[in-house]
């Protein structure tokens, strides 16, 4: 069974609500959850499915054999999902969501090694400037190295450029010698 136009987009949307709220791994993780219970337990598939139950009715139920384990984007998502009588998609929408993770998931993680931590502003600023010079999206995080006595380094992947001072010095050394 092929998902339909109105599945996929609506997987689209709330995957776009997860990245905004920066919670779309989380999101993604639960809701493919709800996937496989979708598929192994007939009464909840039976019970997102009918219609003889009202939304209300369906979502208390959900909220209470299963409010612990799934947070508000997810109980929201499913009562929209519902409310378009998307019950039956629940695992294509999984699918999708899942397919839009890994695509958003191709960012480059930049880790960038200092002798103080560095401010959100700066980090964000290399990353930008990083991002424009590869044409992909670039995440930054900072680590503080007390063993740099002063500069860089950063990791891109599996590449280290190495500007501490330490570095430099060694480079001076080499060529003395």
């Amino acid at each position: 069974m092929a998902i339909s136009n109105q599945g996929r987009r609506f997987a689209k949307a709330v995957f776009a609500v997860a990245e905004m709220m920066d919670a779309e791994e989380v999101f993604i993780e639960r809701f493919s959850a709800l996937a496989v219970l979708f598929r192994r337990n007939r009464a909840f598939r039976h019970l997102l499915i009918t219609r003889r139950i009202s939304v209300d009715d369906k979502m208390k139920a959900i909220k209470k054999v299963l409010g612990d384990q799934l947070g508000d984007l997810e109980l929201e998502s499913l009562r929209a999902l519902l409310e378009q009588r998307l019950g039956g998609e629940l695992p294509f929408v999984a699918r999708i969501l899942e397919q839009q993770g890994r695509a958003s998931d191709l960012r480059e993680e930049l880790t960038v090694y200092s002798v103080a931590e560095l401010s959100d502003s700066e980090l964000s600023e290399m990353a930008d400037k990083i991002s424009d010079h590869l044409r992909k999206p670039v995440r930054a995080s900072g680590i503080v190295d007390e063993g740099l006595i002063g500069g860089l380094k950063l990791r891109l992947g599996n590449t280290l450029i190495d500007g501490s001072i330490a570095r430099r010095l060694e480079q001076i050394s080499s060529e003395l010698l």
